[in-house]
């Protein structure tokens, strides 16, 4: 398993995993921070950036992925999986699911 803040990356895409700070409901850090994986797939103007928590396999429904747009300018646009930031997507071809 990686260990915060390792990489990995290829031509079509790159992996990290680092350590997140859970935001309670009260709007409190908790103590319950966990390592996040991070898959990053970069085609074309859009990249796509997956996460869930480390040790979850990219076949797994457990991912939350957006879409970022890169629309020129600096200008860029984000969209989610589903249309929604939930832990419930499979990151193993994030370009074929459907993003608002």
């Amino acid at each position: 398993m990686a260990s915060p803040n390792d990489a990995v990356s290829s031509n079509s895409f790159s992996a990290t995993a680092r350590k997140i700070m859970i935001i309670g409901t009260d709007g409190l850090p908790s103590d319950s921070g966990y390592t996040m994986a991070e898959y990053v797939v970069i085609s074309g103007s859009y990249t796509y950036v997956c996460q869930a928590k480390a040790g979850t396999a990219l076949a797994t429904a457990a991912w939350r992925i957006r879409r970022n747009t890169d629309l020129g300018s600096g200008n860029s646009r984000t969209e989610w999986a589903d249309g929604n930031a939930k832990f419930d997507n499979v990151a193993t071809n994030p370009a074929g699911l459907t993003y608002s």
